[in-house]
């Protein structure tokens, strides 16, 4: 399967409307998240996956950019401070996880 028909696949599956009510599929989310982050760390500069990620930012813009800050900051972060308060990396995985809680916060996920 091509990566353009698994994003076809989690667009299809992402949310469903349920007695008026917006469902997301688990499923579909844990694969959109899983696609970003292989599409944006592929070591292999041969494969543009730029497309691919547009399409993505497409059916969750959201999601999207909060997973775009976090690998944003994972990069620039300076592995080389060792200072307990400046070096820590936690805040970094702190503050994605509180915006994946504010993202999901109010919505169905099944």
């Amino acid at each position: 399967m091509t990566t353009f028909e698994e994003i076809f696949k989690i667009k299809k599956h992402y949310t469903t409307t349920i007695l008026f009510k917006k469902v997301y599929d688990a499923a579909a989310v844990d694969f959109f998240i899983g696609k970003y982050f292989a599409a944006s760390s592929c070591p292999n500069k041969s494969y543009d996956y730029q497309s691919q990620l547009k399409e993505l930012a497409k059916i969750d813009p959201g999601l999207f950019q909060i997973l775009e800050t976090f690998l944003n900051d994972w990069k620039s972060f300076d592995y080389n401070d060792t200072d307990p308060i400046t070096g820590n990396y936690h805040s970094l995985l702190f503050d994605f996880i509180e915006n994946l809680e504010k993202w999901a916060d109010g919505k169905t996920i099944k």
